[in-house]
């Protein structure tokens, strides 16, 4: 095969590659002050399988590191692809849905982070794992120690800020954490009680775990008290599979519910 050639149309909001004169393909994106979303990727099924795509994602990322902005990939290919690809993921450290962002905390979102950890309809779920944050101080405290520890945190596993794409609003917060005893991840979520009954916690599930899936784990669970019937149900949208009880972590007897890759794909 020729050598791809891979230009910026920023007419046409697109890095497109080329192949002996020919458009071979295309990644469409948007472009804001400090970061560049990729929204949609196509290559021409003539050139299928034969790395247009590859070629196309290399050469654009490399651009935009080289121009000091960040990446959202939003679109499939291009989170795929940055997650096999670990030189890149200095770009981001996002995770994209249709509506939401899921980013690292940062100390600076203590307050709104205050507004949701510091509720009892959120804490009264979390503890003993994490009891309510009682004040501003103690949330940023706890902000600085999350940071420390995800730094040692294996890839896929992490805590995210969720963020809606529309206001640019804290609605929430993510985990994707091993348990002891047997390094099992767990996905979590809390949300801003204003914030329930808009659908967001199934849409961050469902971003966590492609996101696993995309990392190479083949099994996600989540832990439910039996008397929480929003999160059973937010389980049961995002497609997981009940397993029974379990008393094995966190010291509760909790419900055990699990997510692996052919039902992530059923779910859709």
């Amino acid at each position: 095969m020729s050598d791809v050639t891979v230009t910026d149309n920023p007419r046409k909001n697109r890095y497109e590659a080329w192949v002996d004169g020919d458009l071979a393909g295309f990644a469409q994106y948007t472009r804001g002050q400090a970061r560049i979303t990729f929204t949609h990727t196509e290559v021409r099924p003539a050139y299928g399988g034969r790395g247009v795509g590859a070629a196309l994602a290399r050469a654009s990322l490399d651009e935009v590191r080289s121009q000091g902005l960040k990446v959202r990939a939003v679109c499939p290919f291009y989170s795929g692809w940055i997650a096999r690809h670990p030189e890149y993921r200095d770009l981001t450290h996002e995770l994209a849905s249709e509506r939401l962002v899921l980013r690292p905390w940062k100390v600076d979102d203590a307050a709104a982070a205050l507004g949701i950890y510091g509720t009892a309809e959120v804490a009264r779920w979390l503890s003993p794992a994490m009891g309510r944050v009682p004040d501003l101080a103690a949330m940023r405290a706890i902000l600085e120690r999350w940071h420390a520890e995800d730094g040692r945190l294996l890839v896929p596993g992490g805590r995210w800020a969720i963020e809606s794409l529309e206001t640019g609003e804290l609605v929430g917060g993510a985990t994707l954490l091993p348990l002891s005893p047997d390094e099992a991840y767990e996905m979590g979520w809390q949300l801003h009680p204003r914030e329930w009954g808009h659908g967001y916690a199934t849409e961050a599930g469902l971003a966590l775990a492609r996101w696993s899936f995309e990392q190479g784990l083949e099994e996600v669970i989540s832990l439910v008290r039996p008397a929480n019937r929003r999160a059973a149900a937010t389980v049961e949208r995002i497609g997981m599979e009940w397993v029974g009880e379990t008393d094995k972590y966190h010291r509760l007897l909790l419900q055990q519910y699990r997510l692996r890759p052919g039902d992530l794909q059923q779910s859709r």
